[in-house]
């Protein structure tokens, strides 16, 4: 199937496959960008709330946060999402580091 794939993409017949590919492609990247922007989201709102409870946030700290270093973030496609929306344009409560409960991602079901 690889070797096919590859014959497809390189030398292809037509250019209907390699549209088709380029389409989904398309499509996902559309999605991950969806999800690392809603991440930077929760993170500017995290660094926010920190802030105005007094901790000293630097900026060099701020540089070094990544939106690809979370758990909601799949990199093979796959996320896990909760099934209660906050109000549209509104954040969802953010993570307590002192709560007791674990979410669905620290738990491992899916």
């Amino acid at each position: 199937m690889k070797t096919e794939h590859l014959l497809w993409v390189v030398d292809p017949v037509d250019d209907t496959y390699r549209r088709q590919m380029n389409r989904q492609l398309t499509v996902q990247e559309s999605r991950h960008n969806a999800i690392v922007l809603w991440t930077t989201r929760y993170i500017d709102a995290a660094v926010a709330q920190l802030k105005a409870e007094g901790h000293e946030i630097r900026d060099e700290d701020i540089a070094r946060l990544s939106q690809l270093k979370h758990r909601n973030l799949n990199l093979l496609g796959r996320y896990s999402f909760t099934a209660s929306l906050p109000a549209a344009g509104a954040l969802g409560p953010l993570h307590d580091p002192d709560a007791t409960e674990l979410d669905e991602d620290e738990t491992g079901a899916e």
